[in-house]
């Protein structure tokens, strides 16, 4: 897969505490999960915005983010140097970027194209 963006993902360390990560080369599909609705139901009237994002293992290390359960953590398209500090940052982070909210980390360290997998909603 060709690189197609640069990305900065906010891995959640705490409450309020972010690790900022820039990738500056990654694959990123984003599109609509259909199966599911906004509501949770199968089939939902509204379609759900879903975005993968796939890069080198070498880019990043998100072993300790590996798994489901990220809350908290986001991903946007583009390169982002604004920190979260506080409450407040984290409100207004959220307004002005629409971050996808990362759902699964996963580490694909086989074969011939070792990368990271990150799927956000």
């Amino acid at each position: 897969m060709r690189p197609n963006a640069d990305v900065t993902l906010y891995m959640q360390r705490g409450k309020n505490r972010f690790e900022r990560i820039y990738v500056p080369q990654a694959f990123w599909q984003e599109g609509y999960d259909r199966e599911k609705g906004n509501d949770g139901t199968r089939y939902g009237a509204s379609p759900v915005r879903i975005v993968t994002v796939i890069f080198e293992l070498r880019a990043a290390n998100l072993a300790d983010f590996c798994g489901a359960g990220k809350e908290r953590s986001y991903i946007i398209r583009g390169k982002c140097t604004e920190e979260i500090s506080d409450e407040q940052a984290h409100g207004a982070f959220v307004a002005k970027h629409s971050p996808f909210t990362i759902k699964t980390v996963t580490k694909c360290d086989y074969g011939n194209m070792q990368h990271w997998e990150v799927e956000g909603q």
